[in-house]
């Protein structure tokens, strides 16, 4: 196996990081007691029958989701990267059958080319290459649009197709981008549990107090009071743990740690109004029927899609990302930061 590829996918020291391993029990006691505070809420009537089942299926099925998460995050780079590769593909698939533009092959294929794109740039630590990804998968969506010399319905195939590129191509792939920094497993797994349970703040929140409803026409089940939730849950959740992965000021400090899991929180929430967005406008509940509770993998990490890239541009604002990493590992160290 050559060096590079090496580098890539013999896991090293996927336990050596005592926040992982922490972490990795952590997550599996949630689960347990989450199992339990929902069986107390239902028995003691705080929340109804309906909900709680609802809770119950969506615990149950973290069952299976944090380990398909983790696994490829603990065996390294490459494996981290392959696995983003496959969410955005399958997460365009869900897209595309859902609004009708799989029936457009060519952009369909222009989508994948780039999702393709943005795996290569990951892999060789490229990061020019994938932040020319997105501008030059736009234009390769308008120019596969033009096929067939069909004016009518142009438009709405180039933007659903500029959507997926942006949103499944381009958002989830910075989690690709963060695999490459020697920290990766701790930057990663603080950032999913931030955004991650922000979430079941959210839901946990405007289940027990939710109110008023915050966009009733995008989401109906959406409250204000989950809203502020899951921003408190987010900003502590990211005071708590990000000290053990930060460890050097700025990003050490206590302001710009609550800041960034403001921030983090917010966007979680906004990228999950924006995939609602789109589900209520073509007039469906989920992209999918893969994970119970959930809907597709779509509706489970809409949340990431914002989150991801604010995330990374803040972390290589203040401390770089991968600074001592080659760049260009099969491309001859050709490409340049």
């Amino acid at each position: 196996m050559s060096e590079p590829l090496r580098q890539l996918f013999v896991p090293t020291g996927a336990l050596d990081d005592s926040f992982v391993r922490w972490t990795a029990g952590a997550i599996g006691l949630l689960i347990v007691v989450a199992l339990a505070l929902n069986a107390l809420l239902r028995r003691g009537g705080v929340i109804s029958i309906e909900r709680a089942a609802d809770a119950q299926r969506r615990t149950l099925a973290w069952l299976v989701i944090a380990p398909v998460v983790a696994v490829p995050i603990l065996l390294g780079r490459g494996w981290t990267m392959l696995a983003v590769c496959l969410l955005s593909l399958a997460c365009w698939r869900e897209f595309a059958r859902a609004t009708g533009v799989f029936r457009e092959r060519l952009v369909s294929v222009a989508v994948v080319i780039v999702v393709l794109c943005v795996l290569f740039a990951n892999l060789d630590h490229w990061p020019r290459l994938f932040f020319a990804a997105g501008p030059l998968g736009f234009v390769l969506v308008a120019m596969m649009a033009l096929a067939g010399d069909r004016p009518r319905g142009y438009l709405q195939r180039t933007a659903l197709g500029i959507f997926g590129v942006a949103f499944c191509a381009v958002g989830f792939g910075y989690l690709g981008l963060l695999a490459n920094d020697p920290a990766s497993r701790s930057i990663l797994i603080l950032m999913l549990l931030v955004t991650q349970l922000s979430d079941v703040c959210a839901y946990v929140t405007g289940s027990t107090l939710g109110r008023r409803a915050l966009c009733p026409n995008t989401s109906p089940r959406k409250t204000l009071e989950g809203a502020l939730g899951a921003l408190v849950g987010s900003t502590a959740i990211m005071l708590l743990l990000g000290p053990f992965v930060f460890t050097e000021p700025p990003l050490a400090d206590w302001r710009t740690l609550a800041a960034i899991g403001l921030l983090l929180g917010a966007l979680s929430q906004l990228g999950d109004l924006m995939l609602s967005a789109v589900k209520r406008d073509i007039g469906i509940k989920d992209l999918g029927t893969l994970i119970p509770g959930h809907g597709g993998l779509l509706d489970r990490f809409d949340s990431l899609v914002l989150a991801t890239p604010a995330y990374y541009h803040l972390i290589s604002f203040f401390r770089g990302v991968a600074t001592e990493v080659p760049v260009g590992l099969f491309s001859g160290g050709s490409a340049s930061l």
